[in-house]
């Protein structure tokens, strides 16, 4: 019995965790199917002997395939779970300075771009690792500068504007790094690759991504999934501090 509660226990939290995950998707609706045939499943087991001497095979069984059917929504989930205890995410007062001047660069060169109608994508790394969801990148280490950012993403004959740069604690990490396109989103037709491979690499992981339209000069960000558009550099500055950690 210690063992089917400890299952139900484990089910139960990741259950709730996918269910908010996956609100509004086609994904919930399946989560819901599964739950009605576990159900069911688990009140013929309790009334027939046979089926309740396997009770603890059949949870078993039953959680094995719900990790399985919802592998993609519980990894999803479990990379926005920070474990680390509170003070370790106190920043200090030079990080503070770091992060307050990231910001300010990003937001200068989006504006910059943005008035030139260049298109570009800025994608921050968090807690998540990026690496495994990203292809074709060129590492180039360099500081995040706006001069720098407003030089890849210009059409001046460089071949890096095509893809995204990738900031990894603090630098340009990558530049002309591809990203994954979304898993499942119901997204406007006016929205082109840019918006969409935003929302994929932030439907995956906790990243932060600035996207600027190449069509219309709009600036956005995407993060869990969802854009956002911003007409201001101090508006852009308050919604990167509000979702860069």
């Amino acid at each position: 019995m210690l063992f089917i509660a400890a299952l139900i226990t484990c089910f139960t939290v990741l259950f709730f965790i996918v269910f908010k995950e996956t609100k509004g998707t086609s994904s919930q609706s399946a989560l819901i199917g599964w739950l009605f045939l576990s159900l069911l499943v688990l009140v013929m087991s309790s009334q027939d002997t046979t089926w309740s001497s396997q009770l603890s095979s059949i949870a078993t069984w039953l959680l094995l395939s719900f990790l399985l059917l919802f592998s993609y929504e519980v990894k999803r989930a479990l990379a926005m779970i920070d474990l680390r205890p509170k003070w370790q995410n106190k920043l200090s007062p030079e990080q503070k300075d770091q992060q307050a001047e990231l910001r300010r660069e990003l937001a200068q060169a989006a504006v910059s771009l943005s008035k030139r109608k260049e298109g570009a994508l800025m994608v921050i790394e968090q807690r998540a690792e990026l690496g495994e969801f990203l292809s074709g990148g060129v590492e180039i280490d360099a500081r995040v500068k706006s001069s720098l950012i407003h030089a890849i993403f210009c059409h001046n004959g460089n071949d890096f504007h095509d893809g995204a740069i990738v900031i990894r604690s603090g630098k340009i990490w990558q530049a002309k790094a591809f990203l994954p396109m979304p898993h499942s989103i119901k997204l406007s037709q006016k929205y082109g690759t840019r918006h969409l491979a935003a929302v994929g690499i932030t439907d995956h992981t906790d990243a932060v991504v600035i996207v600027v339209s190449e069509e219309r000069g709009t600036i956005s960000i995407a993060y869990a999934g969802q854009l956002m558009e911003y007409q201001t550099r101090s508006a852009l500055e308050e919604a990167l501090l509000d979702h860069i950690i």
